[in-house]
């Protein structure tokens, strides 16, 4: 047996990260809680009620959104056949559902893309971190979105039915987009839905988690964040221009 000295220090075992107290922490204390984040990342919390709120949104919106009037609109504007209308709306209806009990899935893999995409473009300008760290800040700082989600549920709940995607976009009046007409404006609408509340919470905590990760700045992070969403951005206002030269109005 080998002798022990008293003066002799033993390792100091290193506290595994609370995840739900990180979830509060990205909240109220950030830059701490991006930085414990940065050294130790962990996603098991933070995932699980990810995909218990995406679940429950789903459900929750596919039971109170009628998504087929604002379809049988469209169909109808471009002279397709009542029947092969039906048939549409009833394929469309059969794939909402699965898509909404498929959800958690669906967010498990938006996360795991955002985060391979933001490791990649960090990497690219000569940052530092490995996915694992990237996948952590991505899922901590979207946090703010969940907590969205679960409004707009129990708003659903009790406003019952609601007719067409503008009215799932401003059920929680967190963006201007309830004073645009999204028929007569549909790219101011998307602009005005864009700059929601809960959106630029994320976009700030995306800022300052993936500075502390990839060893930028906050300002330096905040440019790459920004301007990935202003690619995002390009992308909705193609969606929106498909979608109005799909009703006629182009």
């Amino acid at each position: 047996m080998s002798p022990r000295f008293d003066d002799e220090e033993l390792p100091v075992p290193v506290a595994r990260p609370n995840g739900f107290k990180r979830l509060i922490g990205a909240l109220f204390s950030p830059e701490e809680t991006f930085q414990s984040i940065a050294e130790r990342p962990d996603w098991a919390a933070p995932l699980v009620v990810f995909m218990i709120m995406a679940l429950f949104a789903g459900i929750v919106t596919a039971k109170h959104v009628d998504f087929a009037s604002e379809s049988r609109a469209m169909l109808e504007k471009r002279h397709v056949p009542k029947d092969k209308i039906e048939d549409q709306l009833r394929l469309s209806h059969a794939i909402g559902k699965v898509a909404s009990y498929c959800s958690p899935i669906g967010v498990t893999i938006v996360f795991l893309l955002i985060a391979a995409i933001m490791q990649l473009t960090f990497r690219l300008f000569g940052g530092e971190g490995g996915f694992a760290q990237y996948f952590s800040a991505t899922l901590y700082s979207w946090w703010p979105r969940v907590i969205q989600n679960a409004i707009f549920a129990v708003v659903l709940l009790a406003r019952g039915t609601v007719i067409g995607t503008e009215s799932v976009n401003t059920l929680v009046h967190s963006n201007l987009g309830f004073l645009v007409d999204a028929h007569a404006h549909p790219f101011v609408f998307v602009f005005a839905t864009s700059f929601d509340v809960f959106a630029i919470w994320s976009i700030i905590l995306m800022s300052i988690g993936y500075a502390a990760v990839s060893r930028f700045s906050k300002a330096r992070a905040a440019g790459v964040v920004l301007s990935l969403w202003g690619v995002v951005m390009l992308f909705k206002l193609g969606f929106a221009a498909l979608r109005v030269m799909l009703m006629g109005g182009l």
